[in-house]
């Protein structure tokens, strides 16, 4: 699916968000964490290691006028989506193929993947059309609370 915002629902409410430096050029619907690492804190795309930290989905800049398909330059503000269970947001994916409604995690560059081993948090399904999608394509998916993946 396609569309030119990265909250995409329910439309009875808002995504809650706050407003951090942006650290790199990250595209919209990339998955940052909030990183402290300096006197500023920043978002930063996460990737495995920051799975047990507080992960948002980087929206778009709609009010300057910057769509979902222009990076962030470096040392922008940025807006980032914390997800709640039930929302919906195009987010960035990793290259492979997607079935509806496969379990999805958090992989390397920000992108969610349907790549999961055992200890793995599932934080989303996919609820796009079924198929293949090149790194760094945007699809839906629906936020679920995070579950391990058994063993």
């Amino acid at each position: 699916m396609s569309g030119n915002v990265i909250f995409r629902g329910p439309v009875t409410v808002e995504p809650l968000t706050v407003e951090r430096t942006i650290v790199g050029t990250p595209l919209p619907g990339t998955i940052v964490h909030s990183d402290s690492a300096s006197t500023t804190v920043h978002f930063t795309t996460a990737t495995t290691t920051q799975m047990g930290s507080m992960l948002y989905v980087l929206s778009n800049r709609r009010e300057i006028g910057q769509d979902i398909l222009t990076a962030y330059e470096a040392g922008a503000l940025g807006i980032g989506c914390i997800p709640r269970p039930g929302e919906v947001y195009q987010a960035r994916m990793a290259g492979a193929t997607y079935a509806a409604n496969a379990p999805l995690t958090l992989g390397v560059s920000g992108r969610l993947t349907n790549t999961l081993a055992a200890g793995d948090k599932v934080i989303a399904i996919y609820v796009d059309t079924p198929g293949a999608k090149s790194a760094g394509d945007l699809a839906d998916v629906q936020i679920v609370a995070g579950r391990t993946v058994p063993a």
